[in-house]
């Protein structure tokens, strides 16, 4: 019974932590320590962001598609260009935000490869994992004090894209909030708070899809290594995907706007802040 109470712990708070500017790891690893779920490891970590994963994917399935279009037009356009049937090759702004999104995540692959070992380290680790959970909290706190703006996403320049990318690389370090930090730089670009959103789960989809997949065989070691995970690891996935849609749909409201983001900041900095001290004195 111990263990179905973690796990199901464990994927309530991966579901709606990884949604929310505040850390999903940073929050597993905490719970690592206070649960003493030892064998809990990383590649675990990784494996319950397929229920939120899932939940993003379907959420922004109409965005997707968008994209796809646009995608498959710009081939038509490269296809004439190539074939001399267009003199020049023009692509509309639309056309190009497929390509951008795509050049960002050359600096998250080569920084989750590079990060992927410390990752890990840090994720074990008693206290890195809160004082990176305060830095968190610092950073999304002065972007919502300071940050204001009103661009689209297909405003953004590729140096803008190429930023995005690499703030999103940072944050494979547990404590750090992926969709956080690119929430907030998105917003430093001066984009609209809606379009700051969107890009910050759209990009997330294949930097996740792409962790999945590295991580897989990992993923199944743990799950052979850790006694009874064969069937509480798909539950705490499942139940993180639903999680995670409730908090998208919360997040994507009327009731969080980006004048409410410093709570998300303040919130951040006191989990950080108290469980340190916490950690520290008593426990």
């Amino acid at each position: 019974m111990e263990n179905i109470l973690i796990w199901l712990v464990l994927g309530l708070f991966q579901g709606v932590t990884d949604v929310f500017p505040i850390s999903s790891l940073g929050h597993l690893a905490l719970l690592r320590q206070l649960l003493g779920a030892q064998a809990f490891d990383l590649s675990l970590a990784t494996g319950l962001h397929g229920g939120s994963f899932m939940a993003i994917a379907i959420f922004f399935r109409k965005e997707l598609k968008t994209l796809w279009i646009n995608f498959t037009e710009s081939l038509s356009h490269l296809k004439n260009w190539i074939g001399r049937k267009e003199r020049y090759l023009l692509l509309s702004p639309e056309g190009t935000i497929p390509y951008l999104y795509g050049f960002s995540l050359i600096p998250v692959a080569i920084e989750g490869f590079t990060l992927k070992y410390i990752a890990n380290e840090i994720f074990n680790q008693r206290y890195i994992p809160l004082i990176l959970l305060i830095l968190n909290g610092v950073i999304i706190l002065i972007t919502a004090l300071v940050v204001r703006g009103e661009r689209t996403i297909k405003e953004l320049s590729w140096k803008e894209f190429l930023f995005i990318g690499i703030t999103q690389g940072l944050a494979v370090l547990p404590g750090i909030s992926r969709l956080g930090l690119v929430l907030c730089a998105g917003l430093w670009c001066r984009l609209k708070w809606q379009d700051a959103l969107k890009l910050t789960f759209v990009i997330s989809i294949p930097v996740v899809f792409g962790a999945l997949t590295v991580e897989a065989g990992d993923i199944v070691s743990s799950i052979e290594k850790t006694p009874g995970s064969l069937w509480l690891f798909p539950t705490s996935i499942i139940l993180a995907g639903f999680c995670s849609w409730f908090s998208l749909k919360l997040l994507t409201s009327r009731l969080l706007e980006r004048r409410k983001l410093v709570l998300f900041g303040y919130y951040s900095l006191m989990l950080g802040s108290f469980s340190l001290a916490y950690l520290y004195f008593w426990k």
